[in-house]
């Protein structure tokens, strides 16, 4: 093709094949019609290129998957940062290159039959952010995935939190064998009577706080309780589940609050319910005792469905106390 060709208001399209060279310096200003190209349209001048979509405000540059499509594949608006503003039920594809911050995707859905990759190319950095937007009432809501950097990368996930004014809180870290939470003893896993996990399998141990649950099915579980004078608290409970027997020993630790007096008491119990409340089975085994004050003690005490660790205090005095409880069942 030479110089400059007036397209006018034709039905059909000028043709060329294959190649149409653009040098530098040329402009093409056509009116309304289109232009084909049976093969490659190349800007091969040393420099940038560009494609205006319309000289007036609100006009855009429309990329068509073909000359009979209704629909453009997509819309580059806008002048800075690029709009990709997209039809409903089409797609699109970047390739490797630079079009400015990806601002808005409207009223669409993005299908892809490859790999879709978020790549921030540098040097000790955290990937690109995918964000997750929604509204609530008006009002924006977020969350995010973005994978960050170190020797042990990990996933993480923010959500906006429960706030009047949301604000974007980080809630889970995943690691490569470890699931960890950003911010310490706040996110819970289920909440008392709805939103519950149902079984949760462990291969070792379960910790949580002072209780710690050993793979083999024992219950390792630490609590403690004050005596001010001769008053007989339960410093641990145990609810015995129906058609059950359990083993259940307790360590109990009791000191006077000013040292003067100690005492350690180390028993085991079985016990069991079938059908009916909490039963023990033979009786009460002192494995270790020790005391220097012979008016406190410790023993198992039953009701209901509960076993009982009781501690007795002493009379005019304080005594701090401390007990761990292991407990073994069968089912």
């Amino acid at each position: 093709m030479q110089g400059d060709e007036d397209m006018g208001n034709a039905w059909h399209s000028p043709v060329f094949a294959p190649f149409m060279n653009v040098g530098a310096g040329v402009t093409k200003t056509t009116t309304a019609g289109e232009l084909a190209v049976q093969g490659d349209l190349r800007f091969d001048y040393n420099g940038n290129h560009t494609i205006y979509g319309g000289n007036a405000t609100g006009n855009s540059l429309r990329l068509y998957a073909n000359s009979f499509d209704p629909n453009p594949v997509f819309t580059l608006n806008g002048a800075g940062n690029v709009t990709l503003d997209m039809t409903a039920s089409q797609s699109f594809v970047i390739g490797d290159a630079t079009f400015g911050t990806i601002t808005e995707i409207d009223d669409t859905n993005i299908f892809s039959a490859v790999d879709l990759i978020l790549d921030n190319r540098g040097t000790n950095v955290n990937s690109r952010i995918l964000y997750l937007r929604g509204d609530n009432a008006g009002n924006e809501i977020e969350a995010t995935f973005q994978l960050m950097y170190g020797a042990q990368p990990y996933l993480r996930i923010s959500v906006d939190d429960d706030g009047t004014t949301p604000a974007l809180t980080a809630v889970l870290d995943i690691h490569d064998t470890v699931l960890s939470f950003p911010n310490d003893n706040t996110v819970d896993i289920g909440s008392t009577g709805s939103n519950r996990p149902k079984d949760v399998y462990i291969a070792q141990d379960l910790t949580s706080g002072d209780n710690t649950l050993y793979g083999g099915g024992t219950v390792r579980r630490h609590t403690a309780t004050q005596t001010v004078g001769a008053t007989t608290p339960n410093i641990s409970t145990i609810t015995l589940d129906d058609n059950s027997i359990y083993s259940i020993r307790a360590n109990v630790l009791g000191m006077e609050s000013d040292g003067s007096d100690r005492n350690q008491y180390y028993i085991m119990g079985t016990f069991y319910r079938d059908g009916g409340n909490a039963t023990q089975q033979g009786t009460t085994t002192s494995i270790h005792t020790v005391e220097s004050e012979l008016a406190a003690d410790c023993n198992f005490t039953l009701s209901g469905n509960d076993v009982y660790v009781t501690v007795t205090g002493v009379a005019a005095e304080t005594w701090n106390w401390k007990c761990q409880i292991e407990i073994m069942k069968v089912a």
